[in-house]
């Protein structure tokens, strides 16, 4: 999965053209293409982004401003578009605490029912979530320690089966590529050690396993034995 992005890049073209190469000699004859994408996009399912203002905007949306599309900024409500669309595109949300703020400030019963999540979602409600973000999450994360009664596939698998569907629905092949991924956010004692990972597959095999976070380890070769047993 580790070289999934390559290989995906490599076959863009070759998947409209024609069958793929069949070996590295007959890959080096194929004309250099450049596509512009991004890789790092974080949505309102993203615990910092949506502690920074982004309440609303979604993997759709961030997936239609990909395309040239006009969207509503979520901070200023102004009408955004970029004048150049892009070829490819990673909704890349952290792992960690994935789509929790929303689901407090919806009520979520399952967070509701920890003690965390009643004082976070009554910090938030008295407009203290600036407090949340720099305080309670903001230490969590810095001691690659995220909070156990957040940490739970439960709670962040609605929001990877946003992230998948809109990545499906918005994939249109010749003309514009939606990655799968998700953000590994390793913060050890404040050093930004994240890692962006990348599917080569479809939502029917990426959604089998929920993203790895660092309260399972904040050691990266853990993270890579995870790869490992995803691909098996």
């Amino acid at each position: 999965m580790r070289s999934g992005i390559l290989i995906a890049l490599a076959l863009l073209t070759a998947s409209c053209h024609g069958p793929p190469p069949t070996s590295p000699g007959a890959m080096a004859k194929e004309p250099t293409r450049l596509y512009w994408g991004d890789t790092h996009l974080h949505t309102s399912h993203s615990a910092d982004a949506y502690f920074l203002q982004n309440r609303s905007a979604g993997p759709d949306t961030a997936y239609r401003w990909a395309k040239g599309l006009p969207v509503v900024h979520p901070s200023t409500r102004s009408r955004v578009q970029i004048r150049t669309p892009l070829d490819f595109l990673v909704v890349a949300d952290p792992a960690e605490m994935l789509g929790l703020p929303l689901k407090l400030m919806n009520g979520d019963p399952e967070l509701n029912a920890t003690a965390t999540g009643r004082k976070w979602a009554s910090m938030m409600r008295a407009g203290r979530g600036a407090e949340v973000f720099e305080h309670e999450f903001g230490a969590a994360i810095n001691r690659n320690r995220p909070i156990a009664d957040f940490d739970k596939d439960s709670i962040k698998q609605a929001a990877w089966e946003d992230i998948i569907a809109a990545a499906t629905r918005h994939d249109a092949p010749c003309s514009f590529t939606s990655f799968i991924g998700w953000e590994w956010t390793s913060t050890e004692d404040g050093n930004n050690l994240h890692r962006n990972v990348l599917y080569r597959d479809d939502g029917d095999v990426a959604r089998r396993m929920v993203p790895y976070t660092t309260a399972e380890s904040f050691n990266p070769e853990e993270l890579w034995k995870w790869m490992a047993r995803y691909e098996d």
